[in-house]
């Protein structure tokens, strides 16, 4: 096996998802954290969102291999970190395509699958689905000028 060249360009990626959505939902007073345990474990993001707290894994790729690490990450953080144990499991990924087998074996284990769109011109630009951000507190009305799909 060959290691993947590009592991720091996976984290640039998604290190630019994590900082536009901190932006977009602190523009409405909406917290958002990174929790981490002593012996490192990070969570991408803790979302204290009025409706209920959430626990978002965010990936960058659809593959199969996504899938099974941000299962099993949103299934061990809250045993790792007890306090996020009450919280709604999100699996942020990319929009586009991916196994419909995988995307549908979430809604058992109790992991909503939501999407971005990530475009790359002169800037890296991230936009949310509306679904995502409506689950996150951003009023309704907030969607068109977030460019929301």
């Amino acid at each position: 096996m060959v290691p993947d060249p590009t592991p720091r360009r996976v984290q640039r990626i998604q290190g630019g998802v994590w900082e536009e959505l901190k932006r977009q939902l602190k523009g409405f007073g909406i917290e958002m954290r990174k929790p981490r345990h002593a012996r490192g474990y990070e969570v991408d993001a803790e979302i204290l969102a009025s409706a209920a707290p959430l626990l978002v894994e965010i990936k960058t790729g659809c593959a199969a291999a996504d899938f099974y690490c941000a299962v099993g990450q949103l299934m061990l953080y809250p045993i790792l970190l007890p306090k996020l144990a009450g919280h709604l499991r999100i699996f942020l990924l990319p929009d586009g395509t991916g196994s419909h087998e995988l995307q549908s074996a979430m809604k058992p284990l109790g992991i909503q699958l939501h999407r971005y769109r990530l475009q790359r011109a002169s800037k890296q630009e991230v936009t949310f689905s509306a679904s995502f951000l409506r689950l996150c507190g951003v009023p309704e009305e907030a969607m068109a000028a977030l460019s929301a799909f």
